[in-house]
């Protein structure tokens, strides 16, 4: 299985963001909003001023399994209006599950697609007993482990 993940974090001004960024952040990952994109300047005191980063990649079952122990989230059960541009779908909608931390010193939360698939080559290869596009039960199916797995 793969996972489509797209990944934010804010921090405030006293605290340092890299604790927080994925492991292999170089390596895996791509960094599509930086600290331009902080909007939690309403929060006030150190939150007033403080340091965003978005990156999106398309992490294998080892990977997610990494980067979710690292970053400390947890599969939410609430329903999603799906990501648009998640790794893996193009400029295309995608359905999601959402992730959240609960870290006092950071905000996290990821927008998390599982892909019944792998890479080949350099492309995502569905696999071969899987039936494509998959249909709402299936979707649910695969909703509900993933929350039972990682809630």
């Amino acid at each position: 299985m793969l996972y489509s993940v797209i990944y934010t974090v804010d921090v405030p001004s006293n605290e340092s963001i890299v604790p927080f960024l994925p492991p292999h952040r170089r390596k895996l990952w791509e960094t599509t909003e930086g600290d331009g994109g902080y909007d939690c300047e309403d929060l006030g005191g150190v939150w007033a001023k403080g340091k965003h980063r978005k990156l999106v990649a398309l992490l294998t079952q080892e990977e997610f399994d990494k980067f979710i122990d690292h970053v400390g989230l947890y599969a939410e059960n609430v329903e999603t209006m799906g990501s648009l541009g998640a790794p893996g779908f193009g400029m295309g909608w995608a359905p999601a599950i959402a992730f959240i931390g609960d870290d006092p010193n950071a905000i996290l939360d990821a927008y998390v697609t599982p892909l019944l698939g792998h890479v080949e080559d350099g492309k995502i290869v569905s696999d071969e007993d899987v039936e494509l596009p998959l249909d709402d039960k299936a979707w649910d199916n695969i909703r509900d482990a993933i929350i039972e797995r990682y809630g």
